[in-house]
């Protein structure tokens, strides 16, 4: 019985872990995007850069309240900072895009994204198209 809850807990650990990491990743993907330095959204949401350090590398956590002042400072919402954490049936877009190509996307002028979105929407109409020919 013992073996078993150290498993349990251990497991339980893990998945916190894992949890932190991915959330860590994507505060550092949207920090790195909004082209702010761990210095500048520490003192823009009052935190310290150690903490901002630790929670990009999966090492800790941030309150309600700290997770808001990052979604507002770096103006993403919660969906983007949770990304890959919360499993559901849906895809995600972990699952759908790949990291460099939203971390090249998300760097662009608006007009350059409406080009892409001009240029997927007509490889998505010729596929489509082509299929049909088939």
């Amino acid at each position: 019985m013992k073996q078993k809850n150290q498993d349990y807990e251990k497991k339980i650990r893990q998945e916190k872990n894992n949890y932190q990491e991915k959330i860590g990743k994507n505060l550092k993907l949207a920090r790195n995007t909004a082209n702010m330095t761990q210095a500048e959204l520490a003192e823009e949401i009052e935190a310290s850069v150690e903490h901002i350090s630790n929670m990009e590398r999966g090492q800790s956590y941030g309150s309600i309240e700290m997770v808001i002042k990052i979604c507002n400072a770096l103006n993403i919402s919660a969906n983007f900072l949770f990304e890959g954490s919360i499993v559901n049936s849906q895809n995600t877009i972990d699952s759908i895009i790949d990291d460099d190509f939203a971390e090249k996307y998300l760097k662009l002028t608006p007009q350059n994204k409406k080009t892409i979105n001009t240029i997927i929407s007509a490889l998505v109409n010729d596929q489509k198209n082509n299929n049909l020919k088939q």
